[in-house]
């Protein structure tokens, strides 16, 4: 069996990634407006697809501002797309290294599981021929596998197998 993530990150890496993670968050606190799950739900979002909308509007409040209603702030709008164009890539770059971590997350969860599920296989084995000390280990691994209740087998297969 192929053991995909078999290197150990080191504690010392752990923390410096940490830092730099606290240090992008002191860097860009200023600038970040944090949302609860309501207030994302109520906010207008732009997709992709209204990017160069918003970006003409920009060009057109410079040469026509005399267009835009007197409510509209044109300095607030400016800010808005400038920061659009500055967060646009660092959130490509953070999902990245999200998808990474994620994806070494799966790598090592899975691994980590079938060597689970090989161990207990094989204490299972190990109690119900009788080794010594296997029994309680057993018992209390087989805990995190309920199973389903014979009577639902049951139930579902109404007709015996043996005929």
């Amino acid at each position: 069996m192929e053991n995909v993530a078999a290197v150990p990150i080191p504690d010392d890496v752990v923390k410096r990634v940490q830092g730099h993670f606290d240090a992008i968050d002191d860097e860009l606190r200023p600038y970040i407006t944090p949302l609860t799950a309501e207030e994302r739900k109520r906010r207008l979002k732009m997709g992709d697809g209204n990017e160069p909308l918003v970006n003409k509007v920009v060009e057109y409040t410079g040469t026509a501002p005399q267009l835009a209603p007197f409510y509209m702030s044109i300095p607030d709008l400016k800010v808005d797309a400038d920061n659009i164009k500055v967060l646009g890539p660092l959130q490509q770059r953070a999902d990245q290294t999200a998808a990474n971590i994620n994806d070494t997350l799966m790598v090592c969860g899975g691994e980590a599981m079938q060597q689970s599920l090989m161990y207990y296989n094989g204490v299972k084995q190990a109690a119900e021929t009788g080794v010594a000390g296997a029994r309680p280990i057993y018992d209390d691994l087989k805990k995190r596998f309920p199973g389903r209740p014979r009577v639902a087998a049951k139930a579902k297969n109404p007709i015996p197998l043996e005929q």
